[in-house]
């Protein structure tokens, strides 16, 4: 799960990591490194960022999205299996903040999207949003 997340492959010390967060990778995904590891055993991917977000640039998202979509298509032809799914979720009303979570913590924000629940769901808890 990634929570308005910067491209962070290219991201090496602190100063690229602020320019990426503001104005998102300027290269292509054909420039990013194919972790092999990750290649051998990819993971389902959920991204979830909200559009109004003035920390973290949601072009970010949209780019890891691209990415992650990339390696999971050569991770499935390269094992042979279907290809691990990678959603993309933008929240058009929310800023940086976690939509609809526990106004006890910072970074929470009301919002018709619940991101835990929907998150539980992507990741196959039915049980645990039965309950929730």
């Amino acid at each position: 799960l990634l929570h308005s997340c910067p491209m962070f492959p290219q991201v090496q010390n602190a100063a690229a990591s602020i320019r990426v967060m503001k104005d998102g990778f300027n290269g292509t995904i054909r420039d990013l490194p194919v972790p092999i590891s990750y290649v051998e055993s990819p993971l389902p991917v959920m991204i979830i960022h909200g559009e109004k977000d003035d920390y973290v640039n949601p072009i970010n998202a949209e780019q890891l999205h691209r990415w992650f979509s990339s390696l999971n298509r050569k991770a499935a032809r390269m094992l042979g299996e279907s290809t691990q799914p990678v959603r993309l979720k933008k929240i058009p009303d929310l800023w940086h903040g976690w939509a609809n979570g526990d106004p006890e913590f910072r970074y929470h924000e009301e919002s018709a999207f619940d991101a835990s629940k929907e998150m539980l769901k992507f990741f196959g808890f039915k049980q645990v949003i039965n309950g929730y």
